[in-house]
């Protein structure tokens, strides 16, 4: 039976390896849609046909599982590994080694430990294939991978699990330093002497929750380089913003490279791996970029820190989490992911399906199976409105979340929103921010992070994000308007508003991942949605100013909240108008004086004062002359100013669809030719910076030659 079995492994091994072998090739040759075809069931293969043995006395319940991949002998091994011992024996950890090629390893960790865990795969598996290996035979709550050839320094080991301990972090990595004088130092290894979010750049100096590690497929196999990167925008939707980080007092000292030739090799097989990873999570490199810009905005930076804490703990009380959905089919296995994590033995998922033609109904009702925490309804009518009614009659408690079903609520929702009531039970509802891979502390506009009030939020339009939205079912006893197509959320809080004088806050935490598709209802009823939301910021100044508004008032009103652009005349008049409305609301007492001055002073310095074009001159007989012939030989001058429009804006899109798809240079030489056209009286560079969503695009247009070119 023994020779069958390991016959059995033996036939595994071959055929993963050959699958690696396949993989590679596969990678190298850009045939990215085959490589996970092919290492379907890879590491499963390689841990059942390794070769495991226990050295010594290890750990029975170790917190902390430190894993170390070796494929090769080298002088520094020893004295790493005598540090290592040091900090597995102060923090009781296991260790774990992974022999993926040292012939050497097992002499060198006896030498320096009494007990490790011994793995050796049936061939070289890779580091990312190592350090998988390596987490599955871990017993720790959390993994920590160091590289083999590094040194950690006192600390390393304890600062990196203690920093996952503090927050809600799901992974953190530490500081690189050089270990050999005068060694090339990448700009990711040090990245300054503050805890900050940071994707996972350094793997070799990084420690993880191994569950979640596990859960999400732990690192590609095929990678050795931007691993971390593909695992963490795998993971960031369901972890957040913050729940990856950098740790400055994690030290690792090791070299990128032995020399500047090593170094190129090595920059360039990463840079082969970048066009993998973009396959894969096509937005991994913007998440990663748009991490690394937090630190530079003030307000981000702090509103990442306050995010930096663990889920407080509160007295458990049952929810109502409601849910409606249309055709979301695709959206359930995240969404079920999401809230089993969290959701409470006691607690209730009102799950409202919207008249579908797809198979939304059978395929929660599958996910779920027999949860009785579940409670499925079909709409009684077509409609959003309709079905969010529904859900409200059908939820039996007094808390209730909204959940949309294309949106992914983190792990720590529910017991951040228990511990809200909990510290201010007199609030009747509060939401938390969104985020999303271009912006993550999102809210419906960006303010101050004292301005927190419902009321105060009312006055420039939806105050809360609903997606985010948590509210005391009992305060809130208006429903739904089931006729309307779009606004309806913004609607049903403004009449709520206006019929029980509710309190409510913004919770400056970034809770759910908001995903934006063009099936949504904010895309599809964007002219509705428009008009609801001005409904209501009318509604609430009013409400301060104590009298029904004017024309002028809500003149004002629009230019304030929307159009942000006036004449320096209109700008003082508003300035008036704007300290009658405070002046207004020290008599009705509606808001605090302070937190209002602040909103709409702040709101104020967004107004620009732009003056008018000065009036045409006046055309008299002595300036009436014979029309020239322009010269034909340049196109762009001879295109009229309504063609030039067209063209600008086509040309603008052809360069954004190439900044999508990563073209750089492409799009670089569309907005060359968008800068030519320039006919008189025509600024196609404003107009294609004010319509362009690509930051990228901007920054173009103000470098050279761009910027050049739209001087002449």
């Amino acid at each position: 039976m023994g020779d069958l079995v390991r016959l059995a492994a033996d036939n595994k091994a071959a055929g993963a390896n050959k699958a690696y072998a396949d993989a590679y090739r596969a990678l190298a040759e850009g045939r990215n849609q085959d490589v996970d075809r092919i290492l379907d069931g890879f590491d499963e293969a390689v841990f059942e046909s390794s070769n495991y043995f226990e050295h010594g006395v290890v750990s029975k319940h170790p917190e902390i599982s430190i894993v170390v991949v070796s494929y090769r002998t080298s002088p520094t091994i020893p004295a790493a590994l005598t540090c290592l011992a040091h900090q597995a024996t102060e923090t009781g950890a296991e260790v774990i080694f992974v022999n993926n090629g040292n012939s050497d390893l097992l002499t060198q960790a006896s030498e320096a430990l009494s007990g490790f865990k011994f793995v050796t795969p049936p061939f070289q598996v890779g580091c990312s294939g190592g350090r998988n290996l390596g987490a599955r035979w871990a017993q720790g709550k959390y993994v920590v991978f160091l590289d083999d050839d590094g040194i950690a320094e006192p600390g390393c080991i304890s600062s990196l699990v203690n920093c996952l301990k503090q927050t809600e972090a799901v992974a953190v990595r530490g500081r690189v330093a050089p270990l050999t004088a005068g060694a090339p130092i990448p700009v990711h290894y040090d990245l300054g002497n503050i805890r900050i979010p940071a994707l996972i750049t350094c793997e070799g100096v990084s420690a993880w929750r191994r569950d979640e590690f596990l859960e999400y497929g732990g690192f590609h196999p095929v990678l050795a380089g931007h691993e971390g990167v593909e695992l963490c925008a795998k993971m960031w939707p369901f972890f957040g913003p913050v729940a990856f980080l950098y740790e400055p007092s994690a030290v690792l000292r090791h070299d990128y490279a032995a020399d500047n030739v090593s170094d190129e090799i090595k920059r360039k097989k990463q840079d082969a791996n970048r066009a993998f990873v973009v396959y894969k999570q096509p937005e991994a490199f913007n998440i990663h970029a748009r991490t690394g810009k937090i630190v530079q905005t003030p307000r981000e930076f702090y509103l990442a820190y306050k995010a930096m804490t663990p889920a407080p703990t509160a007295k458990p009380q049952p929810v109502s989490i409601v849910t409606t959905a249309k055709n979301a089919s695709e959206f359930l296995t995240d969404y079920v992911t999401s809230w089993r994590r969290q959701l409470l033995p006691d607690s209730q998922i009102v799950f409202v399906d919207d008249c579908s033609s797809d198979d939304t109904f059978s395929k929660i009702r599958e996910l779920f199976g027999d949860d009785e925490r579940l409670t499925l309804l079909r709409s009684p009518a077509p409609g959003r409105g309709a079905a969010l009614n529904a859900a409200l009659d059908a939820a039996v408690h007094d808390i209730c979340l909204i959940s949309d079903v294309d949106d992914i609520s983190l792990p720590g929702r529910i017991s951040h929103t228990l511990k809200v009531f909990e510290s201010d039970p007199s609030l009747d509802c509060f939401s938390f921010l969104l985020f999303q891979e271009s912006n993550p502390f999102r809210a419906q506009r960006r303010q101050s992070p004292i301005i927190m009030d419902l009321g105060i939020e009312a006055l420039f339009g939806m105050p809360l994000p609903f997606p985010a939205f948590t509210f005391r079912k009992s305060r809130f006893k208006k429903r739904f308007n089931e006729s309307l197509r779009g606004g309806i959320d913004c609607d049903w809080i403004r009449r709520n508003i206006a019929e029980n004088d509710l309190k409510g806050s913004l919770v400056r935490i970034p809770m759910v991942y908001y995903r934006k598709h063009s099936g949504q209802i904010t895309s599809l009823h964007n002219n509705v949605q428009k008009d609801v939301r001005k409904d209501l910021i009318f509604q609430e100044f009013e409400r301060i100013l104590g009298t029904p508004l004017t024309q002028v008032d809500r003149n004002f009103i629009e230019i304030f909240v929307d159009i942000k652009k006036t004449t320096p005349a209109q700008k003082n008049q508003l300035i008036s108008w704007i300290m009658k409305v405070l002046k207004a609301n020290e008599a009705t007492g509606r808001h605090n004086p302070l937190l209002l001055s602040t909103a709409l002073l702040d709101a104020l310095d967004d107004v620009a004062a732009v003056s008018p074009p000065p009036p045409p001159k006046p055309v008299t007989p002595a300036d009436v002359v014979a029309p020239v012939a322009k010269p034909t030989s340049s196109p762009a001058r001879a295109t009229t100013r309504s063609t030039a429009v067209d063209r600008a804006h086509e040309l603008r899109c052809l360069a954004e669809d190439h900044i999508r798809k990563r073209e750089f240079k492409q799009a670089r030489r569309i907005l060359r030719q968008a800068l030519e056209l320039r006919p008189d009286e025509l600024s196609i560079k404003l107009r294609i910076l004010a319509a362009s969503k690509y930051g990228l695009v901007r920054k173009i247009f103000k470098s050279r030659p761009y910027a050049e070119a739209a001087r002449k």
